[in-house]
C-alpha cells in the first residue's frame, strides 16, 4: 500500500518491512514518513546493550542523529564491544566533505558491509552468543536510514546489512536498499517501519492504513501504540523530527521538554 494525498492531510501509510533489531542495542521502534514535501522521523529511546561479558543493561539513548543537514537513525546491531562496528562514527566520518550525499552513502554502505564483516568474524570466535543473536532470523542485522534534502526534494535511504554462513562456513554480509523518491516509492510516499513494530501490525491489520493526521503526528502515533502495547525494550520518550527543503526541526529531543 501507498500513499495518496487526500485534503486535511490524510494520506495512505505504505509500509515497508525490513530486517532488523539485534544487539548490543536492541529492539528499537523507528518509523519514518516521506512526502513530497517533508521527511518526518520518531523514535523511542529505549535501548539495551548485550554482549561484552557484561549482564544486559537498559538505559535511553537517541535513535536519531544529525550530521549537518542529514538526518540518520540507526536501528539493530549498531555497536560491537569491540567497536570494530560503528555506525554512528562511520556516519559522522564520511560526511566531513562536500559531497552529493547518493555518492556518501554508496561509500558508507561499502565502509560499514566490511567493519560488520569483520565484527561478526571476532564475535563468531570471542562471543559465539552474541554472534548468534546477531545472527538469528528475525532478529539479527542493522539498518540505517538516511534523510537529507537534494535540491529541495526531500531524499530518504534505507540500508539494511544482514549477516550469513553459508554452507562452507564463510560468512557473508547481504545488503537491502530503499529510496525514495524512486522506484520503490512511484507515487513519492513512503513509510519505513525499523526495529520491532507488532502493534503497528496488528494497528493496520484491524484498522484502515488512511491516518487523517500530518506526518509528524503519524509517526508519534505510530510509535506510542508500539509504547502502549509494552513491546518488550520499546520505550518513551519518544524523539519526533522533520526535515524540509526549509531545514531539520526537532519537534521532541531526548533530554529537552517536548512541545
Amino acid at each position: 500500500m501507498r500513499a495518496r494525498p487526500r485534503p486535511g492531510s490524510l494520506w495512505m501509510v505504505s509500509l515497508v518491512w525490513l530486517v532488523l533489531s539485534a544487539a548490543p542495542c536492541q529492539p528499537t521502534t523507528i518509523v519514518a514518513i516521506r512526502t513530497p514535501e517533508v521527511i518526518v522521523l520518531a523514535a523511542d529511546t529505549a535501548a539495551t546493550f548485550k554482549g561484552g561479558g557484561l549482564r544486559d543493561t537498559q538505559t535511553s539513548v537517541s535513535k536519531i542523529g544529525q550530521h549537518g543537514q542529514v538526518l540518520y537513525a540507526l536501528s539493530g546491531f549498531v555497536k560491537d564491544p569491540q567497536g570494530l562496528f560503528d555506525p554512528a562514527t562511520v556516519i559522522a566520518a564520511s560526511f566531513h566533505e562536500a559531497q552529493p550525499f547518493l555518492r556518501v552513502v554508496a561509500q558508507i554502505e561499502a565502509r560499514l558491509s566490511h567493519a560488520l564483516t569483520a565484527a561478526l568474524l571476532h564475535l563468531r570466535t570471542h562471543d559465539p552468543g552474541l554472534f548468534r543473536h546477531a545472527m538469528t532470523e528475525g532478529q539479527g542485522g542493522t539498518t540505517v536510514l538516511f534523510a537529507s534534502c537534494e535540491q529541495g526534494v526531500p531524499v530518504a535511504i534505507s540500508l539494511s546489512f544482514r549477516g550469513a554462513v553459508t554452507a562452507t562456513g564463510h560468512l557473508r554480509i547481504h545488503t537491502w536498499r530503499r529510496t525514495c523518491p524512486g522506484a520503490d516509492c512511484p507515487e513519492g510516499r513512503y513509510t519505513f517501519l525499523l526495529g520491532r513494530h507488532p502493534a503497528i501490525a496488528q494497528y493496520f491489520a484491524t484498522h484502515s492504513p488512511r491516518l487523517a493526521m500530518r506526518p509528524e503526528d503519524a509517526v508519534r502515533f505510530l510509535v506510542q501504540l508500539e509504547i502502549d502495547a509494552k513491546t518488550p525494550g520499546v520505550g518513551p520518550p519518544i524523539e519526533v523530527v522533520r526535515l524540509s527543503k526549509d531545514g531539520i526541526h526537532w519537534l521532541a529531543r531526548l533530554g529537552t521538554r517536548a512541545p
